[in-house]
């Protein structure tokens, strides 16, 4: 069975590389930045079933005044991640994703008015459309 292990990005170099590397895919309450795996990582991985993929969730001050707001919205995109994911290894799927740095930019005013309704159909459809972005791309 496919095992995901979700790491969070630390430290500005990884940020750099990230931001600078970056495939970009926007929806309109985020946008998220994606680094994909290289080929040899990909290959030595279809022998293995452990995948580590790193992620950061941010949300600017600008966007949501208050740090509860902000903190709520980054632990319910945590928690779409991993449910997300796990979904992908009960299905057997293997995503190339190496990177994903995802900016949140809608917040609501009190931290009671965002759920996880609201934020998994943002997070599925960003990796969903980062995963088939690399399909198309290893197609041709």
């Amino acid at each position: 069975m496919i095992n995901y292990t979700l790491n969070s990005i630390k430290g500005k170099k990884d940020f750099d590389f990230v931001f600078k590397n970056a495939k970009k895919f926007f929806e309109p309450d985020a946008a998220a930045f994606v680094c994909y795996k290289s080929g040899e990582i990909l290959a030595n991985e279809v022998d293995s079933d452990d995948i580590t993929i790193s992620y950061a969730v941010t949300v600017r001050k600008k966007m949501a005044k208050k740090a509860v707001v902000r903190n709520r919205i980054k632990r319910l995109l945590r928690v779409c991640f991993r449910q997300i994911f796990d979904e992908y290894a009960g299905k057997g799927q293997k995503s190339p994703i190496s990177y994903i740095v995802v900016v949140w930019q809608n917040a609501p005013k009190h931290p009671g008015l965002i759920n996880l309704d609201t934020c998994m159909p943002v997070a599925r459809k960003l990796i969903n459309r980062a995963n088939n972005h690399y399909s198309k791309k290893v197609r041709e």
